[in-house]
């Protein structure tokens, strides 16, 4: 005993010194980390590596408590002539900080690959990739939002996917026609298309060109498709500067994305695409 207590009066200057330099070396790494983390928690909240990312953020938090805690405690027992407490507390401390750490990071484990999303009795497993958000209530009926690359219908999220191709898709049943989005847009149509000019139809289209009142810029085209009943089942809304808005109802489904419009002559392949990747996801 005699000896551990003449080796901790030692050592206690150097421990000391050691805690101040762990304590800003603790904080340095917690302050990259943590902006990382941030970044990964706010742009990929569905990523399986968010739990551990969650985990870690809390491990380095605690570690900057117990680095700062295990400095400022081991400095005051060192300035009272107590060079064992100083020890003490160091090596008591930072037992603590890396035990607890080592636990806290080895019991938690990666979030789902797939996450379940419900509209009115239907089930619907998707991959993270696609970020599926939305409603997880199988009594609600509004549907659930993803990101998708249009051109491969591969998942837009975590992984190579061209800016331009990558879009969100809003899906709801087509039972109340177009999504809330799209019911929007049709609102708005409908409100003015007596102050409309009708364009040349384009790929089975009416075009409707919208000017605003003067002194505002640009003009807005519609893009409208009706069944052989009359009933609307796409409706287009394109900006001078930004993607065209997409309406449609497709099998079970109402659809709402964004697209160029270079790809105006492939929409209702799209929509037949979307609407085929949303089947496979279907469960029951």
């Amino acid at each position: 005993m005699d000896y551990l207590q003449r080796f901790l009066r030692a050592i206690a200057v150097w421990l000391v010194v050691a805690a101040w330099l762990l304590s800003v070396a603790v904080v340095v790494v917690a302050i990259s980390a943590s902006i990382g983390i941030s970044i990964n928690l706010t742009y990929f909240p569905y990523h399986p590596q968010t739990p551990i990312d969650r985990a870690l953020e809390q491990v380095l938090l605690h570690a900057v408590v117990g680095s700062l805690l295990a400095a400022l405690a081991s400095s005051i027992a060192l300035a009272l002539k107590r060079r064992v407490v100083a020890s003490s507390l160091f090596i008591t401390i930072w037992s603590v900080v890396l035990i607890h750490s080592g636990w806290a990071l080895s019991v938690v484990k990666p979030g789902p690959e797939y996450f379940e999303r419900y509209f009115g009795t239907r089930s619907y497993l998707i991959s993270w990739h696609f970020a599926p958000l939305g409603t997880r209530h199988e009594a609600r009926t509004d549907g659930f939002d993803f990101n998708v690359c249009l051109n491969t219908l591969q998942g837009g999220y975590g992984g190579a996917c061209r800016e331009n191709d990558l879009t969100q898709v809003t899906v709801s049943l087509r039972e109340d026609g177009f999504t809330g989005l799209g019911k929007f847009d049709e609102r708005h149509w409908r409100a003015h298309i007596s102050e409309m000019e009708q364009a040349e139809p384009r790929y089975g289209h009416d075009t409707y060109v919208y000017t605003p009142p003067q002194g505002r810029a640009h003009n807005t085209r519609y893009h409208v498709r009706r069944d052989a009943e009359g009933r609307l089942m796409r409706l287009v809304v394109c900006y001078h500067f930004a993607k065209c808005k997409h309406h449609a109802l497709v099998d079970d489904y109402a659809l709402s994305y964004d697209a160029n419009n270079p790809a105006f002559s492939q929409w209702e392949t799209t929509d037949r695409k979307l609407a085929d990747l949303i089947n496979s996801w279907r469960v029951r």
